[in-house]
């Protein structure tokens, strides 16, 4: 008996890790021998090769022992991260036999994976900017993003996803980085970026861009250069009834009369004809604290007169097929030719700044007044007397009726004949309506401009 208890107590202090380890004890006392004793916890990659656990403790002495796998038997003092395994490892210092000097833990890190597909538009127009994202990639710390069609701003990101503001074409893809490695690339995915259209906006009856200033309550006409598959226009302080197609009208009415921004601005979105990418165009333009005038109308008098209905202007100029009317710039003029398209730009300024351009007006093919033929008034215009002739000869008595241009009765009187006279000089100038009611030739109408 004494005998087994002499070898027991042999082995216990010749052997005593392997003795503690037998008996199921606390293997190894978690005391600190004294203050010089030290070592760092560390995390290695576990594609690193073996290395001496000396390198993280001080003093560099004794040995090291750990209930997991990883420890060189041999010296007890290497440690090989491939042959520990992923994940955290204890570690003991053991100096001065069998105390523990210090305990650390040294955690072995994995290889990122390779990164999965990444999700997205595969297209794009110039200038948009979208968001691609990739599932998590295992073992990952953050993300490395590449573009062939230019430099990305911020590349690597600890984010699933990037923002992309495109210029060009080209393929996309990402792989995970940690501290060990950088993983696998996804497979690249094409992005095909098209072009804006750019739209020019222009006038569209003088074909030239916006004119710097506009006086309010002016009308325009607006167009854009070459074809699209869709218009879509937005003016500020102005209006418009129809926004959809090439060609708008503008009436800048909208801007207060006090406003201390006095701009206006007109802005069109189109899509090209061969891909949906839209472009947008924007111009701005003065609008004047003056008053331009309503469009006027054109009326036919007799075989070849043309009047303006504005009698206020203070400029009147002529066009004849789109084209200026050379020497015509009254309220009315004469032409004989029959068949022709003609408006008339009136002005509220003699300097031609505040206008407006009358709707066009074909002229008939005849060139002449209905009820000419039996109504005569000349001179027309007239300052004051006109002189009504009516055919033929034997008309029969009957009443005249004259109105203004809103339709208020100003004048009226019985007449015997068919020839007499009218004193037109106690009435404003402007547009008036002459009606002659009686006899078998029921009511005839003309026209009368009072300059």
């Amino acid at each position: 008996m004494e005998n087994r208890t002499s070898l027991f107590i042999i082995l216990m202090f010749t052997c005593p890790i392997l003795s503690l380890q037998v008996y199921g004890f606390n293997l190894l006392p978690r005391t600190v021998v004294n203050d010089s004793c030290h070592c760092v916890n560390d995390t290695v990659c576990i594609n690193v090769p073996s290395f001496s656990l000396h390198l993280l403790c001080t003093p560099q002495v004794g040995y090291y022992f750990s209930y997991d796998p990883g420890i060189d038997i041999t010296t007890r003092t290497d440690y090989d991260p491939n042959v520990a395994g992923l994940g955290k490892h204890e570690i003991y210092h053991i100096i001065n036999g069998t105390d523990t000097c210090y305990v650390f833990t040294i955690t072995v890190k994995d290889l990122p994976n390779d990164a999965d597909t990444i999700s997205g538009s595969r297209t794009a127009c110039y200038g948009d900017t979208k968001r691609y994202s990739v599932i998590p990639v295992q073992n990952a710390d953050y993300y490395e993003w590449s573009f062939t069609g230019g430099v990305l701003p911020n590349p690597d990101s600890t984010h699933l996803f990037i923002d992309i503001k495109f210029f060009n074409s080209g393929w996309l893809r990402v792989r995970g980085v940690n501290n060990c490695a950088k993983g696998n690339f996804s497979y690249s995915i094409p992005i095909t970026v098209s072009e804006r259209p750019v739209p020019i906006i222009k006038e569209a009856k003088s074909n030239l861009s916006l004119p710097d200033s506009i006086c309010q309550n002016s009308i325009r006409t607006y167009t854009v250069d070459g074809n699209f598959s869709s218009y879509a226009w937005l003016p500020f302080h102005g209006t418009s009834p129809i926004l959809n197609q090439k060609e708008i009208t503008v009436l800048w009415d909208t801007l207060p009369t006090n406003a201390a921004d006095r701009y206006g601005h007109l802005c069109v979105t189109v899509t090209g004809l061969n891909n949906t990418c839209p472009g947008v165009s924007c111009d701005s333009i003065f609008i004047k604290n003056m008053t331009s005038p309503e469009p006027s109308t054109i009326w036919q008098f007799g075989c070849d007169m043309l009047v303006c209905s504005d009698s206020t202007a203070l400029r009147y100029t002529w066009y004849k097929n789109g084209n200026i009317f050379e020497g015509k710039s009254g309220r009315y003029i004469i032409d004989t030719l029959n068949q022709s398209s003609y408006t008339v730009k009136t002005c509220s300024d003699t300097a031609g700044i505040c206008c407006n351009i009358s709707a066009p007006y074909n002229k008939k093919k005849s060139g002449c007044d209905e009820t000419a033929a039996t109504l005569r008034v000349s001179p027309n215009p007239a300052h004051d007397r006109i002189e009504v002739k009516i055919s033929p000869a034997n008309t029969p008595a009957g009443h005249i009726l004259l109105f203004n241009q809103y339709g208020s009765l100003v004048f009226e009187q019985m007449v015997t004949s068919g020839d007499f006279q009218i004193d037109l000089s106690p009435f404003p100038r402007g547009l008036y309506f002459l009606e002659y009611l009686g006899g078998n030739r029921g009511k005839l109408t003309s026209k009368i401009i009072k300059l």
